[in-house]
């Protein structure tokens, strides 16, 4: 295994720690951006389009792509919460 992607893999691994300690906190969700990122980056280097010609591959691929999205997401609803949706009132203000 690559250097880069030992970071990527140790990274997410720091991030999901921050956000099990601190799920609504600012240094949880810049930590999840980062790390998806950096699984973005990852993800891109694999030359995932050389794989069409072989679902199997290409679904492996797709369904890599969720671990990025997911983390990015996670950053996005920490950052800018949705009030009025599910959380408690305590911690909307």
């Amino acid at each position: 295994m690559q250097r880069f992607d030992k970071l990527s893999l140790v990274g997410l691994l720091a991030a999901l720690s921050l956000w099990l300690l601190s799920p609504f906190g600012t240094v949880a969700a810049i930590a999840l951006a980062c790390a998806g990122l950096l699984h973005a980056i990852r993800l891109s280097r694999w030359a995932g389009h050389r794989t069409l010609a072989e679902p199997l591959l290409s679904v492996l691929h797709l369904g890599y792509a969720f671990l990025p999205l997911g983390a990015v997401a996670l950053a996005v609803s920490i950052s800018m919460p949705l009030c009025w949706t599910w959380r408690p009132r305590s911690i909307c203000g």
